[in-house]
């Protein structure tokens, strides 16, 4: 884009006007004729008039052309910027010659835009007076026959108004540059207010973002200060549960060790003497006796009697005599006595004595298979008396599991159970399960080939309890996982208390024996689990915190039962002094219970919580 340029002053050339489109006062250096001579000019001027000399418009002149064709001062309207190269009229004459130039020929160095030669500007002038005076003359005789010829006077006019159209449209064509210059300002004012926009909603989008972040931020320690407050408490409450454990584990540790510390001491002061020399003598009725006198001190005696035995000439022949007073030689009501008399405890303690001393045995005889064919012999007729026994079918007659474990332990200790079917000792086995010597005493017996088939049935029976303690002892627990074992017994004793506790028709006693059901079986399953070390794969919280609120239930109850007497005893100490009984509710309790004064009733408040 070419702009107006300052130039130097001339005192032979009119002054310029400032320039309106740059407001520069000087020349304009523009690729642009002279319309009069037809040079290129370096200054020209928008003039866009009719020459009086020629009578023609002149759109562009130069400076030399300017001053010799107009007589009027120069006011030059626009000095424009670039435009194209202007078609020049079909006929064009510099001097005498004229020619026809090929539209795309190339241009020399001696030529102009036009195709015309480059003369002189002084000479190509003074050729142009001469054409304009010529011009001048025939102008004046045509006007003069135009002034008699109407026709020619019109077809003037015609020529003098295309001259104009023609003018106008180089003037449109003139502006052609300015308009697109406004098109391309308009086009990037647009654009930079888009952008604008666009840099005003990533500033926004940014904010946003910026805030989002914070308040994640925000939520995420929020959330970590609300876990870390939980995993305190939690640990808080695991701890004071774990210390009120070990605190009672204390207790009862400190209770045994001060009566086993008095009974061992008493023991060995007065009786270990006289437990040796029943063992010397081979006195099986005297020990017996002296085991049921001393029955208190049975732990005592217990870890005394192996030693004892050793004493002996002949230990197994001792302890086959003393077995052959666990069933008394009487009629068969005499040997199941009614429960709770003192035939039955006393006949139950003698059996107790026979299976303690055929467990001392045991462990004075070892691993070794060193019983003669003379002591088997008197031990297998032992042992099918009892057997007999146990397959009696009277109903009158009753045999609880002490009977049965006796008896495995007879043939096991006295290495005789090949002479028995390994069908009758599994169900023997089965009838003593739950005890802690079982699968040892299964193991004893060799029937380690059978402990699936025994699983089954003690699952199938309910006893998973006891099916957890065989699957642990032969590590089949990838067949049968011990905690899903553990978690269907809870949830089948808890269905089965649940449909009692609904058939009770609201009888407290009924409720309060289920309760203590719930809290023994929780407390099996939490020995189960620490004894074995299920930890990892079964959670002690929940149990715990059930064994609590049974704990507190039961501590409750038997508060609230020495509250109903002492308010009973103040009532009829009162009715005798004519006074009216008011109820006395303990203030500790709060709304956990409630009196009724006539009927004495109570309504526990963990009744409902074995549905859950």
């Amino acid at each position: 884009m070419v702009e107006c340029q300052p130039g130097q002053p001339n005192s032979t050339y009119p002054p310029v006007e400032v320039c309106q489109k740059c407001g520069v006062t000087g020349y304009a250096n523009l690729l642009i004729y002279c319309d009069v001579c037809r040079v290129s000019a370096e200054h020209l001027y928008c003039l866009d008039r009719v020459s009086e000399v020629t009578q023609e418009v002149v759109e562009w002149s130069c400076e030399q052309c300017v001053p010799t064709y107009f007589c009027n001062q120069l006011q030059p309207s626009v000095i424009v910027e670039e435009r194209n190269v202007k078609q020049l009229p079909d006929e064009l004459c510099v001097g005498d010659a004229s020619e026809d130039i090929p539209p795309n020929r190339p241009l020399v160095s001696n030529e102009n835009a036009y195709g015309l030669p480059i003369t002189d500007h002084v000479r190509s002038v003074e050729n142009l007076l001469q054409k304009s005076q010529l011009n001048l003359q025939t102008s004046t005789a045509e006007a003069e026959a135009a002034t008699s010829d109407g026709k020619q006077s019109a077809s003037w006019k015609l020529d003098k108004t295309l001259v104009k159209q023609e003018a106008q449209q180089d003037v449109t064509e003139n502006n052609i540059p300015y308009e697109e210059n406004t098109d391309f300002e308009i086009k990037m004012k647009c654009l930079k207010n888009r952008f604008n926009r666009l840099n005003n909603r990533s500033n926004r989008l940014e904010e946003i973002e910026k805030a989002y972040l914070e308040k994640k931020s925000e939520m995420c320690t929020l959330i970590a200060n609300r876990v870390e407050t939980v995993d305190v408490k939690e640990q808080a409450m695991i701890d004071r549960v774990q210390e009120l454990k070990d605190m009672a584990v204390v207790a009862i540790k400190e209770a045994h060790s001060k009566s086993s510390e008095h009974t061992v001491v008493v023991f060995d002061i007065q009786k270990r003497v006289e437990l040796k020399q029943f063992c010397i003598e081979m006195d099986s009725k005297g020990l017996l006796n002296y085991i049921m006198k001393y029955e208190k001190y049975m732990d005592a005696i217990r870890e005394e009697i192996p030693l004892a035995l050793k004493n002996a000439a002949e230990p197994a022949l001792f302890v086959l005599d003393f077995l052959k007073r666990f069933y008394p030689c009487h009629s068969q009501t005499t040997l199941c006595p009614k429960e709770g008399t003192s035939d039955a405890i006393e006949l139950m303690s003698m059996r107790k004595s026979c299976l303690m001393l055929i467990e001392s045995l045991a462990l004075v005889l070892g691993a070794d298979d060193s019983v003669d064919r003379i002591t088997k012999w008197q031990a297998k007729t032992i042992a099918d008396s009892w057997k007999s026994r146990l397959d009696s079918r009277d109903a009158a007659i009753g045999y609880n599991s002490t009977d049965k474990e006796a008896f495995l332990k007879l043939i096991t200790t006295f290495r005789i159970t090949s002479d028995f079917n390994d069908e009758e000792l599994c169900k023997l086995v089965l009838a003593v399960s739950h005890r802690r010597q079982a699968p040892n005493l299964c193991r004893s017996l060799g029937l380690k080939h059978r402990i699936p088939g025994m699983i089954e049935v003690l699952i199938r029976k309910g006893r998973r309890i006891d099916a957890v303690h065989f699957v642990l002892a032969f590590k089949l627990t990838e067949k049968y996982p011990p905690v899903l074992l553990l978690k269907t017994y809870l949830k089948d004793l808890r269905k089965d208390l649940l449909s009692q506790m609904n058939s009770s028709g609201g009888d407290d006693k009924i409720k309060s024996g289920l309760h203590v059901k719930e809290l023994a079986g929780i407390k099996t399953v939490i020995e189960c689990i620490e004894e074995y070390k299920l930890q990892a794969h079964y959670k002690l919280d929940p149990l715990l915190k059930r064994m609590i609120q049974l704990e507190q239930w039961k501590s409750n109850k038997k508060r609230m039962a020495d509250n109903a007497v002492t308010n009973q005893q103040r009532k009829r100490a009162r009715e005798d002094n004519g006074m009216k009984y008011e109820p006395n509710v303990p203030a500790d309790l709060g709304n956990d219970c409630v009196l009724v004064a006539d009927s004495a009733s109570v309504t526990w408040p963990y009744i409902c919580s074995l549905q859950h």
